[in-house]
């Protein structure tokens, strides 16, 4: 599946129960996997949020995607995860609602940044290994 954005289109799709998104994100139920690098902050949880911010490399927008199954502004539900793509002029970015089996609400995924927001009684912990970045929650 290809989200389209004014200028180019990001692949998204799905492997098992993970979505993968630009070839370089996973989202899976206990875990996301960033590219190696990636530098992860942990925001100041209020009473009911805690909000994980990472900054990655750049994902590869196709200028020519072979398909276009959603635009911008536009609301999907892709094997059970919500998706809103928004194409503002300074930005773009991908809202992804994950399914309620996974132990956080929502990512938040612009081509260089992504915001992972759960329960403020969630724990993230942090792996470096030779091909990624991987946090687990618990």
């Amino acid at each position: 599946m290809y989200v389209k954005f004014k200028r180019g289109a990001l692949k998204v799709e799905i492997h098992g129960n993970a979505l993968i998104v630009g070839d370089r994100i996973v989202l899976d139920a206990r875990s996301i996997t960033f590219p190696k690098g990636s530098k992860v902050y942990q925001g100041e949880p209020d009473k009911k949020r805690r909000v994980l911010v990472i900054e990655h490399e750049e994902l590869k927008l196709e200028e020519f995607p072979p398909t276009v199954d959603m635009v911008s502004g536009e609301r999907r539900y892709f094997h059970g995860f919500e998706l809103r793509a928004a194409d503002l002029d300074f930005e773009k970015y991908l809202t992804v609602v994950v399914p309620g089996s996974f132990l956080y609400d929502y990512a938040i995924i612009t081509p260089s940044k992504t915001e992972i927001v759960m329960s403020a009684k969630r724990n993230a912990y942090l792996e470096e290994t030779s091909k990624a970045s991987i946090i687990y929650l618990l």
